[in-house]
């Protein structure tokens, strides 16, 4: 066993000058104004509270992944109630009934999400990809979504053509038109909720274990199952969700993938009154 030299000795900083980041836990010299490792800034010990281990990064991944669990459950079971909608003939009384019903399940989904949250904790924050100026980015990310869309029908219109069946028509769209809580539930509440699961919780935890490019395509392939109630679409829905992914790590932020994902979201629906 070897010592290491005066120099590194001398190299080397005292105990008492390290301390542990509040939030990825790694150590970190005193006089450092941030972390290192996650770049959190530095709080004093008055502010910060009690100190507060965080989970391992393959601990938060086994969370994350036991929510999705959680939430492909409550997708099937709401699945499962929608299926039972008639093709044709839905009055808009009966499709209101069935609206409230979906904003029912997307609430739960919201709570769920909320409390998974709370239990996983906080991912770190990492640093956005791109130095490309923010409304360079919002440009490319518009007309990317614009391409994204393109392919989606493309891709459903062939789809129809193999099984040789007509365009799907959205018995509740058709009986109620575009409505504010049609907005809600196809729209608004998925391009927030979803966003906050996919790509903030689930993007930016799995970036603790793996490289960005396997984090945006493994929470792209998560975010494609979870439409488990549409199978056929779930290879288009990934691709939508590496869009979305790849907006997030460039930017650093979730509003420009909630905007995209509202868009995607708003235009479809359009298309399928």
């Amino acid at each position: 066993m070897t010592t290491p030299g005066p120099a590194a000795r001398e190299a080397a900083p005292p105990l008492s000058e390290r301390t542990r980041c509040w939030r990825c836990g790694k150590p970190v010299l005193r006089p450092e104004p941030s972390c290192p490792h996650c770049s959190a800034p530095r709080r004093r010990l008055a502010e910060r509270g009690p100190a507060v281990v965080p989970p391992s990064p393959t601990t938060a991944v086994t969370r994350v992944l036991a929510f999705f669990g959680v939430l492909l459950v409550i997708l099937l079971i709401h699945g499962a109630s929608v299926s039972e909608l008639p093709e044709k003939g839905l009055t808009p009384a009966g499709a209101r009934v069935h609206l409230v019903r979906m904003a029912g399940f997307e609430v739960f989904d919201a709570i769920v999400i909320g409390i998974a949250v709370l239990v996983v904790g906080r991912p770190p924050d990492w640093r956005r990809l791109s130095d490309v100026p923010p409304a360079w980015q919002w440009a490319a990310a518009v007309v990317g979504i614009g391409l994204v869309l393109a392919v989606n029908l493309t891709y459903h219109t062939a789809l129809r053509g193999y099984l040789g069946v007509s365009r799907a028509v959205d018995p509740i769209l058709a009986a109620t038109g575009v409505t504010p809580l049609v907005l809600f539930t196809y729209c608004l509440e998925p391009a927030l909720v979803e966003e906050l699961f996919f790509r903030y919780l689930a993007l930016d935890t799995l970036r603790g274990v793996m490289n960005v490019h396997a984090a945006v395509v493994v929470s792209s392939v998560m975010f494609g199952l979870a439409h488990i109630g549409v199978p056929l679409s779930i290879p288009m829905l990934a691709l939508v969700g590496v869009a979305l992914g790849y907006a997030r790590v460039a930017s650093g932020r979730l509003a420009l993938p909630m905007l995209l994902h509202f868009i995607h979201n708003l235009v479809v629906v359009v298309l399928h009154q």
